[in-house]
């Protein structure tokens, strides 16, 4: 049945001599039956006015005091609405010819209608009709709304004007709340009292309401608890109800059902708060598709009654969330809640421009409605957004504007906006707009550090670190601590950095940073998912494991960081938990090298160049030159390194060894001493001649345990070359060269211990040397071990075995070899 036939029924129930206004009350009237029982009463007593004029009256403001005539409609579905509607209006019309006050009445319900209903036309003419019949709350509402440019452009002259004509208690009420939204406390506790003081119930009523939201406004949440508690239950304010639920749940998580059950109560009654406040509380944690039913209802509710913070959370599920995503709506809802006065609707279709997100990038869009938030709505937030615009060359004419983006993050300074501070303290911190100026930029990251932002505090941080500031690598330990605290991921990497490494104090806590590289990492931060790879890798502060260090590098590799893919690419290279696979090491250190990463451009120069990947990644000179030359123009030292060596032993008969010397003294520079550095200077090779540089050279780079450098070494004590011949130093350097595979260094050292020079003769030791050496085909070794068998040196005399050694060695080319063997052969 239509609430029409229903309504048609209770009409014909009623009878006019049984007529009596006065059996309703507001308990009764909670329920919809009882309240459109009573809206049938309302008519027909109407239609017999003046009899009973005041009883009337009393069962008008019943029906709509305190929103029961929303809880009696709020329900119901768009045909029935539309009955409701048409009803109440013809209702009250007749009525306001008695009783004026009701034209302020009519004005509120086209305010407060659904949205298909609302009329702003309509609302100023009923509004201006009260006003004309001298309606006490009319003109003070009519200023309240110029004010504020509430369905109306903003006029403060006109408000203050109509405020000046009305002295009343209406007129000082509404111009009390314009005190406490602008934060002028001063004389509001003496306003209140003279309110509550009143004769008017309806001014006590909302003294009550302004006394709860000025203490709640002061910080003083539990008085205001208080005070919405008593409004709830001496009047069952909505807007009480709302507040009393908020204040419970702010102090006490724990009465979140309780603050839901009276938000629901106080939804029911009109408060649009309320039903926003289901919507954020419904919000899911998890998410499934369904899980944002009971959200998208609180809101769609808020939406059908015109609340533009409604519509922009609809906005929001409707762009972002699977399942629920329409795009269309959500840009028609967007923009809806831009025209309901959204400020965040506003700033979130900037930023749809900004970033390219849903639709194409449109920076002079994003800038044009930036400008819009900073001019009509002076927010804090748009200054910072148009000076990020005015920094990258997006403003209104393309180009880079230092200047102006400073001043417009001042101006958000100004506004006390957090990312004000961070974005001006880094503009004087690095002279962006002009010159430095670190006085500045420390007072601005100390007003972003006092209110929590992790950018503030990791520049302050740095500051200290870096000795921008007094270097104190306490501070800067303790400011890293605060923001990681504050859950800034990248903050977690730096205040790791200093418990691996001991920064702080020297001590060093490697499980505490793994730690907090961990909980990065959870945040997807890629320095701190490459970080806790790296402690899996090589077990610090974790116990060592392949599987999870993988895990980690293929994540910060995934996300394209430079040092995952080439700490993933060495773990296939050195086959730690994985098999070797060519190709992935190289892929993966190309794609290092070509974000410009100095160690992987040298590694794949160095895999072209000796083809150490093998066949898979042949030799590929050409390649090689291009990798090691943009490592070394990165300054990355070991290419330098290999650049000399490539020149120095000719790997392609070019003939130009003369440019070896360059690469290794760039290489110097930087505290890299080469073997061929020395070799330049013993044979004059792109410098002159010098012995005596050479020997200094071949020592820095030996106690730096360059084995071809021990090995030069070695020759110069044994030899006297550049040096006072010492063959115990001779016997030293080759013992150390020969331990770690240098074959030339084995032989000699054989060669020493055979003879005793520099060392106690130990024929067997050097044997064992000398046959390392030759095993591995070293001409020198294997002409040597022959004469040792042929001689009976060190070894039993075998001539056959002699003659197989001098063979090997005459096959390399070993002059003296060759002469015995071709001998023997005639």
């Amino acid at each position: 049945m239509t609430l029409e036939q229903q309504y048609s029924t209770i009409l014909n129930n009623i009878s006019q001599n049984s007529l009596n206004p006065k059996v309703y009350d507001r308990s009764s009237l909670h329920h919809q039956k009882t309240w459109f029982e009573g809206l049938a009463t309302l008519e027909i007593a109407v239609h017999n006015l003046p009899q009973q004029k005041q009883e009337v009256v009393d069962l008008y403001e019943e029906l709509f005091s305190e929103g029961l005539d929303f809880k009696a409609s709020y329900e119901l579905d768009e045909m029935d609405y539309a009955f409701y509607w048409d009803k109440i209006l013809a209702i009250l019309s007749a009525l306001a010819i008695h009783h004026t006050e009701v034209y302020a009445q009519i004005a509120f319900q086209y305010n407060e209608t659904r949205r298909m209903y609302r009329n702003n036309a309509k609302f100023h003419y009923y509004l201006n009709l009260a006003i004309e019949t001298n309606v006490p709350v009319a003109k003070a509402v009519a200023a309240y709304f110029y004010y504020y440019g509430i369905n109306t452009e903003k006029d403060k002259e006109r408000a203050s004007q109509l405020f000046r004509e009305d002295s009343g208690d209406w007129s000082v009420l509404y111009q009390a709340y314009i005190q406490l939204n602008e934060k002028q406390f001063e004389f509001l506790p003496a306003v209140i009292e003279q309110l509550k003081s009143s004769s008017d119930k309806k001014i006590k009523k909302n003294a009550l309401i302004l006394e709860g939201s000025y203490l709640e406004a002061i910080g003083k949440p539990e008085e205001a608890l208080s005070v919405f508690e008593q409004s709830y239950k001496s009047d069952y304010s909505a807007f009480s109800l709302t507040r009393v639920a908020f204040i419970k749940h702010m102090l006490d998580n724990t009465h979140k059902e309780a603050s839901m059950k009276l938000w629901k109560e106080a939804a029911s009654l009109g408060s649009i708060e309320a039903m926003n406040y289901l919507g954020v509380n419904t919000f899911p944690e998890v998410y499934t598709q369904e899980a944002y039913t009971e959200t998208v209802r609180w809101f769609s509710l808020g939406y059908l009654y015109n609340n533009a913070y409604a519509a922009y959370r609809l906005a929001l599920i409707r762009l972002y969330v699977e399942g629920w995503e329409e795009k269309a709506i959500g840009f028609r809802l967007l923009e809806e809640a831009i025209e309901g006065g959204s400020l965040d609707a506003l700033i979130e279709k900037a930023e749809i421009y900004t970033e390219g997100r849903i639709i194409e990038r449109d920076e002079k869009m994003a800038f044009e409605l930036f400008q819009k938030a900073a001019k009509e709505k002076d927010a804090p937030y748009a200054y910072v957004r148009l000076g990020y615009l005015y920094e990258i060359g997006a403003g209104p004419d393309g180009e880079k504007d230092a200047i102006t983006a400073l001043d417009m993050y001042e101006k958000a300074v100004e506004k006390d906006h957090p990312y004000g501070y961070s974005n001006a303290g880094r503009m004087y911190r690095y002279g962006i707009a002009g010159e430095i100026n670190i006085e500045k930029a420390k007072a601005y990251f100390e007003k972003g550090v006092e209110q929590n932002i992790p950018f503030s505090i990791t520049e302050l941080a740095f500051m200290y670190e870096d000795g921008t500031l007094a270097q104190d690598y306490k501070k800067a330990f303790e400011l890293f601590g605060k923001a990681a605290e504050g859950n800034s991921a990248y903050a977690m990497y730096c205040y790791g950095q200093y418990l691996q490494n001991g920064y702080n104090d020297g001590e060093k806590a490697p499980e505490q940073a793994f730690y907090w590289f961990q909980k990065g990492a959870e945040l997807q931060e890629v320095n701190c998912i490459y970080e806790t790879g790296r402690c899996y890798r090589y077990g610090l502060g974790v116990e060592e494991n392949p599987d999870q260090a993988l895990y980690y590098y293929q994540q910060a590799a995934d996300a394209g960081y430079p040092r995952g893919l080439v700490e993933l690419a060495l773990c296939y290279e050195y086959e730690y938990g994985v098999n070797f696979d060519a190709e992935k090491v190289l892929n993966l250190m190309i794609k290092a090298a070509e974000q410009g990463y100095a160690f992987a451009q040298y590694k794949v120069g160095v895999y072209y160049m000796h083809g150490s990947l093998g066949e898979q990644v042949p030799i590929n000179s050409e390649q090689a030159i291009m990798w090691l030359n943009k490592a070394a123009d990165a300054g990355y030292p070991y290419a330098y390194v290999e650049l000399g060596d490539y020149y120095l032993w000719d790997y392609d008969n070019l003939n130009e060894a003369d440019r070896a010397f360059a690469f290794y003294e760039k290489a110097s520079e930087q505290d890299v001493i080469a073997e061929g550095l020395g070799v330049c200077y013993e044979y004059g090779i792109g410098i002159d001649y010098s012995m005596s540089e050479a020997f200094k050279y071949y020592e820095m780079a030996a106690n730096k345990n360059v084995i071809g450098a021990m090995y030069r070494l070695g020759n110069c004590y044994l030899n006297g070359n550049g040096v006072s011949e010492q063959p115990e130093e001779a016997y030293k350097w080759f013992f150390n060269a020969a331990q770690q595979g240098n074959v030339p260094s084995q032989y000699l050292l054989g060669k020493l211990l055979l003879k005793g020079k520099g060392v106690a003769m130990n024929k067997e030791e050097g044997i064992e040397w000398l046959q390392k050496a030759a095993e591995q085909q070293y001409a020198a070794a294997q002409y040597e071990l022959g004469n040792c068998y042929l001689m009976g040196d060190g070894l039993e005399e075998n001539e056959d075995n002699a003659m197989y050694w001098f063979e090997q060695a005459a096959e390399k080319g070993h002059e003296r070899a060759i002469k015995i063997v071709g001998g023997n052969r005639r």
